[in-house]
């Protein structure tokens, strides 16, 4: 990745707010800042070029998935996702995975090793595996 990176938890009230940022993005229009934050456990991944929020969880067959992630700074997709896949490896599971609308987060999750695993409202799933 390039960079440290320092992972903390994230309270509950701190993924709302960060996700606040993110309302209105979810491809099914069912989410909101509150409900994704509920959805599994959040932390806080910072680097000496931004910070992200997520909350993930792991689901059948051995899937991480991302409910929801919002950040600020350079870099933090990939530095995120890069906390995540080792998240995801740590406690078993074979790939990671998450939903978005947002064509330019298609675009860098294509680069990063990441496919298009379906659609879903008015976006895509995208997975990569990582066992």
């Amino acid at each position: 990745m390039g960079h440290r990176a320092a992972l903390t938890r994230a309270s509950v009230e701190q993924a709302a707010e960060a996700f606040k940022a993110c309302a209105g993005l979810d491809p099914q229009g069912r989410a909101t800042p509150m409900s994704a934050a509920l959805a599994g456990e959040s932390f806080k991944v910072e680097t000496d070029s931004g910070a992200c929020i997520y909350t993930l969880s792991a689901r059948a067959a051995g899937r991480c998935w991302i409910h929801a992630a919002a950040g600020t700074g350079q870099g933090m997709t990939e530095a995120g996702l890069s906390v995540i896949e080792a998240q995801a490896r740590a406690v078993g599971c074979a790939s990671v995975a998450f939903q978005t609308m947002r064509r330019g987060l298609v675009h860098k999750a294509l680069a990063l090793g990441y496919s298009i695993a379906g659609s879903v409202g008015r976006g895509f799933i995208l997975e990569k595996q990582i066992a």
